[in-house]
């Protein structure tokens, strides 16, 4: 999947990333809960299933060091 790479400020892909999301978002289904973000102070929050914090997360920018 193409996403933001934070070091070359370039769309690209990286199919560790995409695996790595791919099994939170398992996890996230298994349990009934989402990985969403509180912007208020910028922290996480465990929420309920929902497939919009699923989106918002596989949307991730990469900002790994390949």
């Amino acid at each position: 999947m193409q996403r933001w790479i934070n070091r070359s400020s370039t769309l690209g892909e990286n199919p560790k990333v995409d695996a790595f999301l791919a099994e939170l978002v398992a996890v996230c289904r298994k349990h009934n809960l989402s990985v969403s973000h509180e912007d208020y102070q910028g922290g996480f929050e465990v929420a309920a299933f929902s497939e919009k914090n699923v989106a918002w997360l596989l949307d991730a920018a990469d900002a790994t060091d390949r």
